[in-house]
């Protein structure tokens, strides 16, 4: 008898170890992968901001200037807190299937046990992932951000106001009299953003190029700049305005809908100067 209560002594101190080495391992691979994303994102931003990356979904604000770069990482480093959230839970998930699976209890018996409040909790659960995946692709495609002006529409209802915090699953809005107003974001229907606007850039033209230049072909030559390489996912604006100084040198200004980097600025010169190349 006393050897058979060895055994099972034994036996629970093995299963209370690997438990032990699930719980370390589960929060071992959530640090490793809270600290890649991140790693990943500030990448992603950094490619971006040198013409490289994909990152180039920020549009600009009316009353930002030279501070989009550091909106950028920003929201980088949000879009990896919202993932790291996700796989914390993923991990978590797994790691208590582990466990249940180790002490011998059936994860299906266990959680229909719980009748209604596991109903309950599955429920709010779904609606929980619903507005923490629409709030991810609220930052990587950048719909609002903190201290934008917005009109939302939720149930049928315009809310306009501020954007005063941008949660993983919800944002507060506050409102023109004052008060605050708070939604999930899969709730929201459509958003107006009232703070994103055009951004101008300039171009020169040398004077020699601009005496020969047809200048009723400048919005057509500007339209057709969009289509080249590095330009796609850009809409130019063909609100044109020119401006020759003393030499004959002329300044194109052109708007655009995000912030330009010299080599699309450079791309935008030529089509300009020379017209489509096949």
């Amino acid at each position: 008898m006393a050897f058979m209560d060895e055994i099972d002594l034994s036996g629970d101190v093995i299963k209370a170890a690997a438990i032990l080495v699930v719980i370390v391992a589960a929060v071992v691979i959530n640090a490793i992968v809270r600290l890649a994303l991140r790693f990943l994102t500030r990448r992603a931003v950094r490619r971006a901001l040198a013409g490289r990356g994909r990152w180039r979904l920020l549009l600009p604000r009316a009353d930002e200037t030279s501070d989009f770069e550091k909106r950028r990482v920003q929201r980088a480093d949000a879009a990896a807190h919202m993932l790291s959230r996700l796989t914390n839970l993923v991990v978590a998930m797994l790691a208590a299937i582990i466990i249940s699976h180790i002490l011998a209890i059936d994860p299906v018996v266990l959680i229909s046990s719980a009748g209604f409040v596991g109903a309950g909790i599955a429920i709010g659960g779904q609606a929980l992932i619903k507005d923490w995946l629409t709030g991810l692709l609220v930052l990587l495609e950048d719909r609002y951000a903190i201290g934008d002006q917005v009109a939302m529409q939720v149930g049928g209802n315009e809310i306009t106001g501020t954007v005063e915090t941008l949660g993983g699953a919800g944002v507060r809005v506050r409102l023109r009299d004052g008060t605050t107003w708070h939604a999930g974001h899969g709730s929201i229907e459509s958003v107006t953003n009232l703070s994103q606007q055009l951004v101008p850039h300039s171009v020169e033209i040398p004077s020699d190029v601009w005496a020969q230049l047809d200048q009723t072909m400048i919005g057509p030559r500007l339209n057709a700049a969009s289509h080249d390489l590095g330009l796609t996912d850009v809409l130019l604006v063909a609100d044109i305005q020119s401006e020759q100084d003393g030499e004959g040198d002329a300044t194109v200004t052109f708007h655009a809908t995000r912030h330009l980097n010299e080599r699309q600025r450079k791309i935008v010169q030529r089509r300009i100067a020379d017209g489509p190349t096949d």
